[in-house]
C-alpha cells in the first residue's frame, strides 16, 4: 500500500516513461541507448513496456516553447489563386479581343485604321494564349494537392480546444488527419448515416466541398473552352473613286455632259447575251438558268456564269460597280446598287404624244436619195418631262418607274411591211446593299431602306469622302434639265433613236461608201460595217437571215443606196419579230446604269472608298458567355474557399504544423493503454468513440511550462510557454541544486515536435501528448 501511495505522488508520465533508454541532458540529442539486453522493440501488451521513460538534468528546467502560427499553406494558397486567376483573366480577355488591339474582327466607327496604319502583332496573343493554357493545366493539376494542404493546415486549428470542436472524438481527429476528403474510401464510408455520425465533422464537410468544386473547375474549362482560327487584319486595302448616289448630283451643277448616253450607245451595239456580266449581283431567290423553264433563256448559259441571256430567270438581279461576290473580309462596306426590269406590251402610239411641255418626240423614216422596197419608220415618245430626273438626291431606297412608247414599221424579205406599236415601262430600283464579308458569312446583304450613312448601319460608313450631312435638305428634283442625271430607261432610247443614233448616222455614212474587193473578186461578199443597235441583245428565233452585224452586200466598187435600207430594215425587224423584248430592253436597262456609274461624273472621279482586307488566321480561345459565367462562379467559390481555409490556418498559433504521422505517433503515445498495438479494424474500436480529439490545455502547470493534451479542458493561449523537446533559440532554464532536489520526482521529459509541442500527462481531465 505504501508503494501504491508513493505511486500516487509521482507523475504518471514518469510511471509511463521507466525503463526508457532517452536521457535529456544540457544539450539533448535525443539519441538512444542500447539497453542491458539490447532489446530495442515495443510490447503491444503493457504501456510501461512500449513508452520510453526519461531521465533530466537536475540543474536545467524542461524545454519548453510558445505556439507558433504557420503561414506556409497561405502562402502556397495565394500563389495557386493568382496563377489560377491569372489564366483564367487572360484566357477570357483573349475571347473578346487579342494583345494589342481593339478588336479580332470587323474595323467600324472611329476605329477605322489609316492607310499606313501597320495591324497589331497578333502572333503576341497567340503566344499568351498558349502560355495561359499550359498555366491552366498546371494549376487544374495542383487544384487538389493545393486545397488538400490548405484543409490539412486548417485542420490543426480546428482540433484545437474551442467552440467549433469541444465535442470531437478521437476518430473524427483521425478522419481529419487521414485526408479522408480526398479518400475515395472514406468518402463512400462518410455517405453511410452511421459513418457520418462516427467520423464526420462540419469542417470535414466543408473540406470535402471545397475539394469537390476544385475538382469539376478543370473538367468545365475543358468542356465549354475550345479554340477556334478566326481572321484577323492583315493587309489594309482600298479600292478608291467608286460611284457613290449623290455624286452625279454634285458633279453636275458645273459639268454637263451627254457621256452616259453616248457609253450607252456603244455599249448596246457590242453586247451579247452570251458575255459573262462580272457586275451583275444575283439577288435573294435568284436561281441558275439551267433550272428555269422560260424558253426565251440561253439554253447554253451557266448558272455560275450570270449573263444578259438568263436575265428573266432571275427575279432580282441588280448592277454593283464592284465585282459580284467582291468580300471585303473584315470590313462592312456598302455600295450602291440599280436593279432595272422592263415590261412590254403592245400599246397604241398616243395620239399628240410630244405636245405635253417637257415631252419627247422623235421620228426616223426611209430618205434614201434612191428609190427602194423598204420604207421604214420608228418614232419614240416619252411623255413624261424628261428636263426633270427620276433619280432623287438621297442615300435611301428609292424606285422609280418610266416609259417609253414606240411604234416601228419594216418589212421583211417577200412580204408586205408591218407596223408594230409597244409600250416599254422600266421599274428600278436603287440604295445600298452590304458587300459580301466575314460577318455576313460572305453573302451580299439585302437593299436597305435607310443610307449607311444613318439607321441601323450609321456606326459602319466610314467610306464617302465627302461628308453624308447636308444632303437630305437638297431638293428631290431640279428645275433646270440634267443630262447626267437621266433615267435608264431615258438613255436607252436616246442611244437607240436619238441624235448621232445608228438611224440618225447610217444613212449619211454609207450612201456613196466606196469599199475595195480584198479579193479582187466581181461578185458580192458581206462586209460588216457596224452592229445593229442592241442587235446581239436581241434574240429572233427562225429568222436566220437577220444577224447582228449590219450587213452590207456591195460590188466591186460600187455601192447601192439599198444595201443602206436594207440594213437599216433588217435593224428593225429585230424589234417587230423578237420573242425577248423584255429581256432584251432589261439588258439595256443594266448597260445604262452601267454607264451612268461610271461616266455620270464626268472628268471627275466617284468619292466612293471601300475598303477591304482578307485578313490572315490566328487561334484564338473560344467560349460562350454562360460558359464563363458558370466557370467563373464555380472558380471563385474554390478559391475563396481556399483562402478560407488557408487564412483560419494561419491566424492562430498551433500545437502542430499539420496533423501528420508524426502528430498521430506522438498522440497515439498517449492512448497506448486503450489502443495498444493489435490486429484490428477501426471500424469496430469503440474506445476510439469515446476518446476526446480535441487538443487543449491541461490544468496542471509543471516546472518550466504547462502541458498540452487530448481532451485538455483550456484553449492553448498564444505566448504562454508549453513543455517541448527542445528549447526555443536562445532559451534555457537554469535551476539551482536545491530547487532541482526538490523537483526531481515531479519533473518529466516531454515528446513533442520542435516547433514547441509537448506531452503531458493522462489525468481525468486530458490525456498528454
Amino acid at each position: 500500500m505504501a508503494a501504491t501511495e508513493d505511486n500516487k505522488n509521482i507523475p504518471l508520465v514518469n510511471m509511463l516513461f521507466r525503463n526508457s533508454d532517452y536521457v535529456h541532458s544540457l544539450d539533448p540529442s535525443h539519441e538512444p541507448r542500447s539497453s542491458d539486453n539490447g532489446d530495442q522493440s515495443f510490447d503491444s501488451r503493457t504501456d510501461s513496456s512500449t513508452t520510453p521513460a526519461s531521465k533530466y538534468n537536475p540543474n536545467e528546467a524542461p524545454p519548453s516553447s510558445t505556439l507558433h502560427r504557420s503561414f506556409y499553406a497561405l502562402s502556397v494558397v495565394v500563389l495557386y489563386s493568382a496563377l489560377a486567376l491569372a489564366s483564367w483573366i487572360i484566357i477570357v480577355f483573349l475571347v473578346f479581343r487579342p494583345t494589342p488591339g481593339k478588336t479580332y474582327g470587323p474595323w467600324k466607327g472611329d476605329e477605322y485604321p489609316s492607310i499606313v496604319e501597320v495591324p497589331p502583332n497578333y502572333a503576341t496573343s497567340e503566344r499568351w494564349f498558349r502560355a495561359a493554357r499550359v498555366l491552366q493545366s498546371i494549376v487544374n493539376v495542383m487544384a487538389i494537392p493545393v486545397a488538400s494542404a490548405a484543409c490539412a493546415s486548417a485542420a490543426v486549428i480546428f482540433a484545437q480546444v474551442g467552440k467549433e470542436s469541444h465535442d470531437m472524438s478521437l476518430r473524427q481527429l483521425m478522419a481529419l488527419a487521414d485526408r479522408s476528403w480526398t479518400n475515395p474510401t472514406m468518402l463512400a464510408r462518410l455517405g453511410t448515416p452511421r459513418g457520418w455520425r462516427h467520423y464526420g465533422s462540419w469542417f470535414l464537410a466543408l473540406a470535402i466541398l471545397t475539394n469537390l468544386v476544385g475538382a469539376v473547375v478543370g473538367p468545365l474549362q475543358q468542356v465549354f473552352l475550345t479554340s477556334e482560327v478566326v481572321k484577323v487584319p492583315n493587309n489594309l486595302e482600298i479600292l478608291p473613286y467608286l460611284f457613290d448616289l449623290t455624286d452625279p448630283f454634285i458633279y453636275a451643277r458645273s459639268y454637263k455632259n451627254n457621256t452616259v448616253e453616248i457609253a450607252t450607245r456603244n455599249a448596246l451595239r457590242a453586247a451579247s447575251i452570251s458575255q459573262p456580266q462580272s457586275q451583275l449581283w444575283l439577288g435573294e431567290g435568284d436561281i441558275p438558268c439551267e433550272q428555269s423553264d422560260d424558253p426565251s433563256v440561253d439554253p447554253d448559259c451557266s448558272g455560275n456564269v450570270v449573263t444578259f441571256g438568263n436575265l428573266s430567270a432571275l427575279p432580282h438581279p441588280f448592277l454593283a460597280q464592284v465585282p459580284r461576290g467582291f468580300s471585303t473580309g473584315l470590313f462592312r462596306q456598302f455600295v450602291p446598287r440599280i436593279n432595272s426590269t422592263a415590261r412590254v406590251s403592245e400599246a397604241s402610239f398616243p395620239p399628240n404624244c410630244g405636245d405635253e411641255p417637257g415631252s419627247l418626240f422623235l421620228r426616223h423614216e426611209n430618205n434614201s436619195t434612191q428609190s427602194g422596197p423598204y420604207p421604214w419608220s420608228v418614232t419614240l415618245c416619252i411623255p413624261a418631262d424628261v428636263s426633270l430626273t427620276p433619280w432623287k438626291l438621297t442615300r435611301d431606297r428609292q424606285d422609280f418607274s418610266e416609259e417609253v412608247y414606240f411604234e416601228i414599221k419594216a418589212k421583211e424579205q417577200g412580204s408586205r411591211a408591218a407596223t408594230f406599236a409597244f409600250k416599254v415601262v422600266l421599274d428600278t430600283t436603287a440604295g445600298y446593299f452590304e458587300l459580301p464579308n466575314y460577318m455576313n458569312n460572305e453573302t451580299a446583304g439585302p437593299l436597305l431602306e435607310h443610307g449607311p450613312q444613318r439607321g441601323e448601319m450609321k456606326d459602319y460608313w466610314e467610306q464617302s469622302m465627302f461628308a453624308p450631312d447636308g444632303f437630305e435638305d437638297w431638293s428631290v428634283g431640279w428645275s433646270e434639265y440634267v443630262t447626267s442625271t437621266k433615267g435608264p430607261l431615258q438613255n436607252v432610247a436616246l442611244a437607240l433613236f436619238g441624235p448621232d443614233s445608228f438611224l440618225a448616222t447610217w444613212g449619211p455614212l454609207f450612201d456613196g461608201l466606196w469599199v475595195d474587193n480584198p479579193f479582187n473578186s466581181t461578185g458580192y461578199f458581206p462586209t460588216c460595217i457596224d452592229f445593229h443597235p442592241m442587235g446581239e441583245l436581241v434574240v429572233v428565233s427562225g429568222f436566220h437571215d437577220v444577224g447582228p452585224c449590219a450587213l452590207w452586200w456591195g460590188a466591186f466598187r460600187n455601192t447601192s443606196a439599198r444595201a443602206v435600207e436594207t440594213g437599216i430594215n433588217d435593224a428593225l425587224l429585230y424589234f417587230i419579230e423578237s420573242e425577248t423584248l423584255e429581256n432584251s430592253f432589261s439588258a439595256a436597262a443594266v448597260l445604262a446604269n452601267q454607264a451612268w456609274m461610271e461616266e455620270s461624273t464626268g472628268r471627275e472621279r466617284g468619292s466612293l472608298l471601300v475598303y477591304h482586307d482578307a485578313g490572315m488566321d490566328i487561334q484564338i480561345p473560344h467560349i460562350s458567355l454562360a460558359g464563363i459565367i458558370l466557370i467563373s462562379i464555380f472558380l471563385a467559390m474554390f478559391l475563396s474557399a481556399l483562402l478560407a481555409f488557408a487564412t483560419y490556418g494561419a491566424l492562430s498559433p498551433r500545437w502542430t504544423a499539420q496533423l501528420d504521422s508524426f502528430a498521430m505517433l506522438r498522440i497515439g503515445g498517449t492512448v497506448s493503454t486503450k489502443v495498444p498495438l493489435l490486429l484490428g479494424n477501426k471500424d469496430e474500436v469503440k474506445v476510439l468513440d469515446e476518446i476526446p480529439g480535441a487538443m487543449g490545455e491541461l490544468p496542471s502547470e509543471e516546472r518550466g511550462g504547462r502541458r498540452i493534451g487530448l481532451g485538455g479542458p483550456g484553449e492553448l493561449v498564444p505566448g504562454r510557454r508549453y513543455l517541448s523537446y527542445s528549447h526555443e533559440p536562445s532559451h534555457r532554464i537554469s535551476l539551482s541544486k536545491k530547487g532541482a532536489s526538490k523537483s526531481t520526482e515531479a519533473t518529466t521529459t516531454t515528446l513533442a515536435e520542435s516547433d514547441g509541442l509537448i506531452t503531458s500527462r493522462a489525468r481525468e481531465d486530458g490525456l498528454g501528448v
